[in-house]
């Protein structure tokens, strides 16, 4: 007895070690007023052509009564390529009464085009004053953004509890620089689907903003083939290249090959610049499309997959020895970008809700 005692005791000494450190780990949001106590890198408001995403307000750059109103920032990263654990916003608030209270606030970091990568901690209670603004810093920790420069966007829930709105001015502060190195990006695309009906292939994008785009090449490669071709432009459908809000493009083509095709989109700038979205994959009428894995050898410890649809996977990164290094539950998104691999070679295996298992080999070198 005085044994299985001893065992249980430890058992529960260990559970409640495995509850604290779960709970460290949390996301955690903090706030207060003033000068940041972290160092700021960009003055996003005052930077031409950056946008911001309003949700539930008829007037963009207002938080509203008796709506969740929520602001997502510009696409932003750090300047250096490290990983971090806190990100850092601050927005010049004013009441447009005598006082208004924010009775909570949420805080969430999207990365990597969203879906599992993306944390919320929210906050309790605060007031804002009218008059004139007064700056209000928000910060998450306990995060774990990955380094390389990945591209990231801060999101700001508010729900208030009197006064009709809460005024959100243009000096915007973050300890992030911008994406692009200070500048902000032309176009943000939020998704790019290519699909197969019969002999024709549907492609479609959306973007949340644009600036200063002359539109989108759309190119393709047959598995048979080495470099991507173009076959179709399309016109920006923003006014003079510049929207704030969200636009829709499509475009059929005619392909009825019998193999696996890659399509991409080819955003271009009315200076002549241009970018790349990531590639997308679609069956061929007699071969089906497998996950692409890219590069391979992963140089770096870095790598990208691609998956043929956004049907819910559940993906594990195994070791030689069958450890699991990576893993994600239930990812609908048709691209995943893994990092930090040690030089190695490792086995990724893919189980989809349709009942599809696949196994690939990756190869990491430094």
């Amino acid at each position: 007895m005085k044994q299985i005692y001893s065992t249980l005791k430890f058992s529960l000494c260990l559970s409640v070690l495995f509850a604290i450190t779960l709970a460290a780990k949390a996301q955690t949001a903090s706030h207060s007023t003033g000068t940041p106590a972290w160092t700021t890198v960009a003055t996003i408001g005052s930077t031409s052509g950056a946008s911001f995403i309003w949700a539930n307000t008829t007037i963009p750059g207002t938080f509203q009564k008796n709506t969740i109103t929520s602001v997502v920032s510009p696409i932003m990263q750090y300047q250096d390529a490290a990983g971090h654990t806190s990100v850092s916003i601050a927005y010049d608030l004013e009441a447009n009464a005598t006082i208004s209270t924010v009775t909570d606030y949420t805080i969430t970091l999207i990365w990597g085009g969203g879906g599992s990568n993306q944390v919320s901690a929210t906050g309790g209670s605060f007031s804002v004053t009218s008059g004139s603004p007064t700056r209000h810093n928000f910060t998450i920790s306990g995060v774990s953004l990955p380094g390389n420069q990945t591209p990231f966007e801060v999101k700001l829930m508010f729900t208030i509890a009197n006064s009709e709105k809460v005024i959100a001015s243009s000096n915007f502060k973050s300890d992030a620089a911008l994406a692009g190195s200070g500048t902000v990006l032309a176009v943000q695309m939020s998704s790019f689907t290519a699909d197969r009906s019969n002999n024709n292939i549907s492609i479609n994008w959306t973007t949340n903003y644009e600036n200063n785009n002359l539109g989108f090449e759309i190119q393709r490669r047959y598995s048979s083939q080495t470099n991507f071709e173009t076959v179709a432009f399309v016109n920006t459908k923003a006014a003079n290249g510049n929207s704030t809000t969200m636009n829709n493009y499509s475009y059929v083509d005619a392909n009825n090959s019998t193999a696996v095709s890659y399509y991409r989109i080819r955003q271009v700038n009315k200076d002549g610049t241009a970018k790349y979205s990531l590639i997308r994959q679609v069956d061929g009428s007699k071969t089906k499309a497998q996950t692409m894995v890219y590069p391979n050898p992963a140089v770096g410890g870095n790598t990208n997959l691609v998956f043929a649809s956004n049907d819910s996977r559940n993906i594990q990164v195994t070791d030689m020895i069958g450890h699991v290094v990576k893993s994600w539950n239930n990812y609908t998104y048709q691209d995943l970008k893994i990092s930090n691999l040690k030089s190695g070679v490792y086995f990724l295996q893919i189980n989809s809700a349709t009942g599809e298992k696949e196994t690939q080999r990756i190869v990491v070198t430094q």
